[in-house]
């Protein structure tokens, strides 16, 4: 929804990307924007791009029809996997890795760019206080069972994609050490940031006191 808001407030965004293998569409296109589409993205949105710059890429994914860990405490192996279709499309291609969201998965694409600063806008990864709608837009999100996440002594409400992502989202923070991100508009991904940065600063002055 970021690209066709920046469009409708005069705004054409450089790039646009998307994993969404779901319908939907763009409101609006951009000749001036470069559109960076998942080879897993629905058809549909390949023949509305037509004629615009866009580039494919592969979205590499966990082999997901994985079986339940085994109980004797050995690991699984690539072969304990039931590759999903997709996987076996483009297995032995160079496919970027990352969380499940489009949002998270554009740090990796980033990060492979060369990018190294990161601001998200208006990515909050919650819900407004109905616990029905996001906070920005005021989308629907659709019936779904509501989770209280508590951070920093805050409560936030999630549907179960926006608490994944939350999750999914320190883990992109722990693996790029060199890559700075900032996170703005408030919600439970800013609080997260807050949280960990005073941590930190808690750790360096024991440090120092040491």
């Amino acid at each position: 929804g970021s690209h066709d808001y920046l469009i409708e407030h005069g705004i054409e965004p450089d790039m646009f990307l998307s994993v969404e293998p779901r319908v939907r569409p763009l409101k609006h296109l951009s000749d001036k924007c470069c559109y960076l589409l998942a080879s897993r993205c629905h058809p549909d949105l390949f023949d509305q791009v037509k004629g615009k710059d866009v580039l494919v890429w592969h979205s590499f994914s966990s082999l997901s029809n994985a079986p339940t860990p085994k109980l004797d405490g050995t690991k699984l192996h690539w072969n304990d996997f039931a590759p999903l279709p997709e996987c076996e499309v483009w297995r032995g291609r160079f496919g970027v890795g990352g969380a499940s969201t489009s949002g998270l998965r554009a740090v990796n694409i980033g990060y492979v760019m060369g990018f190294r600063k990161i601001i998200f806008y208006g990515m909050d990864s919650c819900l407004a206080e109905d616990r029905f709608t996001k906070r920005f837009s005021g989308e629907n999100t659709g019936e779904g069972k509501v989770i209280d996440v508590i951070v920093g002594g805050k409560r936030f409400f999630c549907n179960g994609a926006l608490a994944s992502q939350a999750m999914e989202f320190q883990e992109v923070l722990n693996m790029f050490r060199d890559l700075k991100i900032e996170v703005r508009g408030g919600g439970l991904l800013a609080e997260i940031m807050q949280v960990r940065a005073a941590k930190k600063e808690d750790r360096n002055r024991e440090v120092k006191s040491a």
